[in-house]
């Protein structure tokens, strides 16, 4: 009879011991779930959370030679430029560099659409970002010569914007120009861009050749 008590008692325990398991396993699967869902919701909500990248090389506070912006009308992705934080004033966005002859300029509508170079040298920023850059708001262009003496000359143009691919990048605004090197774009303003391939009017007026 001890015996028999025993083994029941034990059976008993044993029986408990199953179901506190099984309970202790359904609170885990709970839990798990209840984790998972947090994580999602979480990872739901960091994507309004955007990084706070600046718009361009003026509105950087940290004034350096190279950062990545965001302008939305181009992408929701921040991209690479270089910028000029020393000459007249700073803050400007560089959207092409030529100083030493290694890049070569003579090309496609393709390449000048996406842009090509690299950013410590000789470049091209893009149509399609520089049209995004001077539509997001009003844009200030700096143009500065200098030749194998050392001497700079510089333009600048108060209100300088470009259309989108569907006009061929037609040169719309370059506003009031300042500054001692004189103004080669009022000629341009109203006209579309052209490469070696495609062209619009007098091929040897395209800029690309120059």
């Amino acid at each position: 009879m001890l015996r028999l008590a025993i083994f029941c008692c034990l059976l008993v325990s044993s029986t408990s011991a199953k179901i506190n398991e099984t309970e202790i396993c359904d609170d885990i699967a709970a839990i798990k779930a209840q984790v998972s869902n947090v994580l999602a919701d979480l990872e739901a909500k960091f994507t309004f959370c955007e990084i706070a990248y600046p718009s361009s090389c003026s509105a950087d506070s940290t004034n350096s030679s190279e950062i990545l912006i965001r302008v939305p009308e181009y992408s929701v992705k921040p991209f690479e430029v270089a910028c000029d934080q020393q000459n007249v004033g700073g803050g400007w966005t560089i959207i092409l560099r030529r100083t030493d002859g290694s890049e070569d300029f003579y090309r496609g509508w393709a390449d000048y659409k996406a842009g090509f170079g690299q950013l410590s040298n000789e470049f091209f920023l893009g149509l399609d970002k520089i049209n995004a850059l001077t539509n997001a708001k009003t844009q200030e262009l700096l143009v500065m010569l200098q030749d194998f003496s050392g001497n700079e000359v510089y333009e600048t143009f108060d209100n300088f914007r470009i259309g989108n691919e569907h006009s061929n990048y037609t040169l719309e605004s370059i506003g009031t120009a300042r500054g001692n090197a004189g103004d080669s774009l009022a000629y341009h303003v109203g006209k579309p861009f052209g490469t070696k391939d495609r062209y619009y009017g007098d091929p040897k007026h395209n800029c690309c050749d120059v």
